[in-house]
C-alpha cells in the first residue's frame, strides 16, 4: 500500500509526464501538414457494417479484424487524390517497427491500424485517402544522460531526439 506521499509524488511524475507529452505533440503539430482527424478511433463487425473488418486469408477462411486506432492525423492534399493520413499509437514504453517481425507476422498491430484505417479514412471521405505514415509516440519524460554540462537548449534537443516520433513513412510525397 502507497503512502499520501507516494501517491502525491506519483500524480505529480503523471501529471508533468502528460504536460510533457501534450507540449510535445503541439509542437508537432504546429510543424507538420499532418492535423488530428480522430481519435481512439474503434473499429468492430458488429458495428461497423459499412466498413470491410473481414480480410481473406489461405483456403476460405476469413479474419475479422476489431480495435481501437489511437490517433488519426489526415493531410489535405490541393488534389482530389492527394489527401493522406497517419496511424500514431500511444505507447508507455519503447517501441520500434522491425520488418523482420513484421514479415514474420509478429508485430503486426500498427500494419493492421494501417490497413483498417485506410478503409475507415476513404469511406468517411467519400474518396481515395492514403496512408503515409505509421508511427510511435513515446508516452513518458527522459533524463538525458551527458558527457559534459549542457544548456538548455541542447538538453531539449537530446530529450526532442530520443522521444521522437518513431515509424515508418510510405514514401516521399
Amino acid at each position: 500500500m502507497m503512502s499520501s506521499k507516494q501517491k502525491e509524488a506519483q500524480l505529480e511524475r503523471i501529471y508533468h509526464t502528460a504536460c510533457h507529452v501534450l507540449l510535445r505533440l503541439c509542437a508537432f503539430d504546429g510543424i507538420s501538414a499532418f492535423h488530428p482527424e480522430e481519435f481512439e478511433e474503434k473499429f468492430d463487425t458488429a458495428t461497423d457494417k459499412d466498413i470491410n473488418m473481414f480480410y481473406d486469408l489461405l483456403d476460405e477462411c476469413k479474419l475479422a479484424i476489431t480495435g481501437s486506432i489511437d490517433r488519426i492525423d489526415k493531410m489535405e492534399g490541393e488534389l482530389e487524390l492527394d489527401d493522406h493520413f497517419m496511424i500514431i499509437d500511444y505507447k508507455s514504453s519503447k517501441h520500434s517497427l522491425d520488418e523482420q517481425e513484421l514479415y514474420y507476422g509478429l508485430n503486426m498491430q500498427l500494419i493492421t491500424y494501417l490497413l483498417v484505417a485506410t478503409n475507415i479514412m476513404s469511406i468517411k471521405k467519400n474518396k481515395p485517402v492514403l496512408p503515409a505514415a505509421m508511427l510511435y509516440c513515446l508516452l513518458q519524460t527522459k533524463i538525458v544522460e551527458a558527457d559534459n554540462r549542457l544548456n538548455g537548449e541542447s538538453t531539449n534537443k537530446k530529450v526532442l531526439q530520443e522521444l521522437r516520433l518513431d515509424g515508418w513513412f510510405m514514401g516521399a510525397m
